[in-house]
């Protein structure tokens, strides 16, 4: 396992998406603008992966950089368990 996904180093990145995630969550639902999620499973996919690829990449996230990147990356997690192995 790489040296930088154990002990503190994981621990700066989860705070860090934790964090990302807090801002994201601060708005919603207050003030007199009511917000609307279309569609809950994208909210929610773009809810985890925003942060997380922040946090993991830094300024250099490419999921930033390339949003399509996002539904490759869940279409890949979500069929992955369904190929044959072996």
């Amino acid at each position: 396992m790489a040296g930088s996904f154990v002990g503190d180093h994981l621990q700066q990145m989860i705070r860090a998406a934790l964090s990302i995630l807090s801002r994201q969550l601060s708005g919603f639902g207050h003030g007199a603008n009511e917000t609307v999620v279309p569609n809950v499973w994208l909210w929610m996919r773009h809810l985890m992966t925003e942060p997380t690829g922040k946090a993991v990449y830094g300024d250099e996230d490419p999921f930033s950089k390339h949003p399509d990147l996002e539904q490759a990356l869940w279409y890949g997690i979500l069929l992955c368990p369904l190929i044959p192995r072996g």
